[in-house]
């Protein structure tokens, strides 16, 4: 996985063998957040806060560009149907 950002003591990462729809990894304090780039909503949580993943949801809309770019990178851009 590819460290995107670095922000409030977690990695925001893509991952080069990931598929389905565009989302990252965000891993940190023991935890993990898996975050949809598309609608931003919660795909997996392993052990965050509601609190500390909405505050970690508002870094991944902040940073989507960034985030979508390193996607895009690895998996090609899909079009919109």
């Amino acid at each position: 996985m590819s460290t995107v950002i670095y922000a409030s003591g977690c990695r925001f990462m893509i991952n080069s063998d990931d598929h389905g729809e565009p989302h990252c990894h965000i891993v940190g304090h023991g935890s993990e957040l898996k975050v949809s780039l598309t609608d931003f909503g919660v795909m997996a949580d392993t052990g965050f806060s509601e609190r500390d993943a909405k505050r970690l949801i508002e870094i991944v809309r902040r940073y989507q560009t960034e985030l979508r770019a390193k996607w895009e990178e690895y998996h090609g851009k899909k079009e919109k149907s």
